[in-house]
Formats: C-alpha cells, sequence, structure tokens
C-alpha cells in the first residue's frame, strides 16, 4: 500500500471524476472468502449427510437464501465519495461519514483467524463510521477511497491485530474485531451447539 493515488477503476454510471461511486465484487469475496467457504461447505455437507434427506432440504435452502442475499448486496451496495463525504450504502442501511478535516481512520491489512483481510475505517467527530472490508472490496478501490479520505494506510506487510488498528485509529474497527472476549462469547454457543448436533447426529 502506498499513500499514492491507485490506478484509476472503472466509473460506476452516475459517477465524475469528483463523485466516484465503487461497488463490491464476487472476485474480491472469493479470493479472501475460499478458503473459509471450502470449510464451512465441507461442515454442512458432513451434516446433510448425517441427517438424511431433511438435513440436506435444509442445507439446500440456507444455501440458497445466503446466495440470494449476498447477490442482492453485491448489486445493491455502493460506495460513493465526493469532495465533502464518504458514504457506504447496503441493504437498506447508509452510513456517511464527512470529510471535513476532523474525519480520522486507517486502511491496514488485519489479522482475522488465519488470514490477514484489508480493512478501511473512516470515522467523524461523532463516532458515525464507514467500514469497508477487502472481503467484499478490491485492493485498489479501498486504496482510492482511503486516499480521497486523507486517512493513515498502514503497510499492507505490516500485519494488525483488531486491537492494535483500534488504538491506532480509536472508533474505524467494529468491537467484533478489536474485543476477542466479546467475539468468544458470541462464538461459544454457536460452536457448542454445531458440536452437539454433531453429536446428536453421529
Amino acid at each position: 500500500m502506498s499513500h499514492s493515488h491507485p490506478s484509476p477503476t472503472p466509473l460506476t454510471p452516475g459517477a465524475t471524476p469528483d463523485v466516484v461511486v465503487h461497488r463490491p465484487t464476487w472476485a474480491a469475496f472469493w479470493v479472501s472468502a475460499k478458503t473459509r467457504a471450502l470449510i464451512f461447505g465441507a461442515a454442512m455437507l458432513f451434516v446433510a449427510v448425517r441427517s438424511g434427506p431433511s438435513g440436506l432440504v435444509a442445507v439446500v435452502v440456507a444455501l440458497a437464501v445466503a446466495g440470494v442475499g449476498f447477490a442482492v448486496f453485491l448489486r445493491t451496495a455502493t460506495v460513493t465519495v465526493t469532495p465533502t463525504s464518504v458514504s457506504y450504502r447496503r441493504l437498506g442501511r447508509t452510513s456517511t461519514v464527512a470529510l471535513d478535516g476532523r474525519q480520522r481512520g486507517l486502511l491496514c491489512v488485519m489479522t482475522q483467524g488465519v488470514q490477514g483481510i484489508p480493512w478501511l475505517g473512516v470515522v467523524g467527530p461523532g463516532g458515525e463510521r464507514v467500514g469497508l472490508s477487502g472481503a467484499y472490496f478490491d485492493g485498489a478501490v479501498l486504496g482510492d477511497v482511503a486516499a480521497r479520505s486523507g486517512v493513515t494506510v498502514v503497510p499492507a506487510e505490516q500485519r494488525l491485530t483488531g486491537r492494535e488498528a483500534h488504538r491506532l485509529a480509536p472508533g474505524s474497527v467494529p468491537a467484533l474485531l478489536h474485543r476477542p472476549a466479546l467475539v468468544a462469547l458470541i462464538a461459544t454457543p454457536v460452536v457448542l451447539g454445531v458440536i452437539a448436533v454433531i453429536a446428536i447426529l453421529a
């Protein structure tokens, strides 16, 4: 990563050189998620096989619903950067941060599990935040938004934990990414539930 503007990406219809509109891409998602997707798919297949036809139907329905939801996200989510603001619209929700010189934030590669995934957080003086993940947006897009937003760019080889990123730019990282204890509190019942289901079906 560098502080210079990356190679320009194609403008979305309706954009101008001063108003740039970016969208998430399937390619960016697959690059970051393929390992986890394969593990998750194998686990779902195991549950489906062990539970019989009803389990297989449930898995197919769940995957179909998730697929439709993600397709809607890809088609409707947009990041719009103007000389005075950056806005992120997705699935009926919009977050906006004014670019008035009081914004802070950073672009970094953040360690998430076994992967390092780029993260861009821009925060306004009132705590409003636009957070963009490299799991959905190309690196060139994140670099362009970071440069236009005037936030700190951490070299890609310097990976940060969520806690380190939060210390560098308070508020730029969601609590789930910089509070491991909170993640564990939420994840533990889910893991125990999956273990119980497997135990029952085994």
